[in-house]
């Protein structure tokens, strides 16, 4: 599957669902509210989509702040390295979470890496050797560079109201989960959107069994869409980062391993205490939620 397709895939749901839901709901407003909110809404998507203010959206949707200068001093030695094959600032800019995240690095947009707090706190204490946070801030520069995250400022953007629907249901499943049979019934869910499809072509309602049937099944195409995605971005950061040739690194700084293999549901590499060299890809709860920005 070619990546453009793989990633139409991914982004079709999300894009329908809250393009959907946002019309919906501007019918239900009044004109005066709903009109300057829509026409807002559009002129915003236009300049993302053109590139622009997307270090704006990296601050506000991504929930990310610009680094501090005992921050970038830590990470100078990584983005001495990362220069030396012109994938450092100003190339890339730098973005740092505001709360620690599942993942080392976030590749979002044109030119932007978000990184986790507990990243450069461990490099700092020299919990990980430079050279593989060179490696983890690498994938991702390469995955900016190839244009793989080109339209994910527009797409956070766009698709808002997805991951707002979709964290409270993820809220709501998480206090249910530990009871008996919830994961079953939820695989069966299949039972009862059958009952309702076939509920509303009994009474007549033929585009309403219609869009039933189509929520149901992107409800299980959707999140393996979004996976086969995630895990062909992550496929690329290593390609890419095993063409580049080997970095000038000092010998203490790097420890032997095996390379990292992604996992079923991964967009990036999970923080480990000992964050070993190879770190493999984890999974990140945001990524099944539609999330674009790719992490590594």
């Amino acid at each position: 599957m070619s990546r453009r397709c793989s990633k139409a895939l991914a982004m079709t749901t999300p894009l329908v669902f809250s393009t959907v839901l946002t019309f919906t709901v501007f019918t239900v407003m009044p004109a005066h509210v709903a009109n300057p909110l829509s026409l807002t809404g559009l002129a915003i998507g236009v300049l993302l989509l053109a590139g622009r203010l997307e270090g704006a959206a990296a601050l506000v949707l991504g929930f990310t702040r610009r680094p501090t200068p005992s921050e970038l001093a830590t990470l100078a030695p990584v983005l001495a390295r990362l220069s030396d094959y012109g994938l450092g600032p100003p190339v890339v800019k730098l973005r740092v979470h505001t709360q620690p995240s599942p993942n080392a690095v976030t590749a979002f947009g044109r030119r932007t890496l978000i990184l986790n707090p507990t990243l450069i706190r461990d490099l700092a204490l020299r919990r990980i050797p430079v050279q593989d946070a060179t490696e983890a801030l690498a994938r991702g520069a390469l995955i900016v560079r190839a244009g793989l995250t080109r339209s994910d400022a527009f797409l956070s953007f766009w698709t808002l109201p997805w991951q707002i629907i979709a964290g409270i249901i993820e809220g709501v499943a998480s206090i249910f989960r530990g009871y008996p049979l919830t994961r079953f019934f939820w695989r069966a869910r299949f039972v009862t959107i059958g009952i309702a499809v076939i509920q509303h072509i009994h009474d007549g309602w033929y585009g309403f069994a219609a869009f039933t049937a189509l929520v149901g099944t992107l409800s299980y195409t959707a999140p393996a869409w979004i996976r086969r995605w995630n895990t062909h971005t992550i496929a690329y950061g290593h390609q890419a980062l095993t063409a580049l040739p080997p970095a000038r690194v000092d010998s203490e700084t790097i420890r032997p391993s095996a390379p990292p293999t992604p996992s079923s549901h991964a967009t990036g590499i999970r923080q480990r205490p000992a964050c070993p060299r190879g770190s493999d890809p984890g999974r990140s709860r945001r990524a099944c939620r539609g999330t674009t920005s790719t992490q590594l």
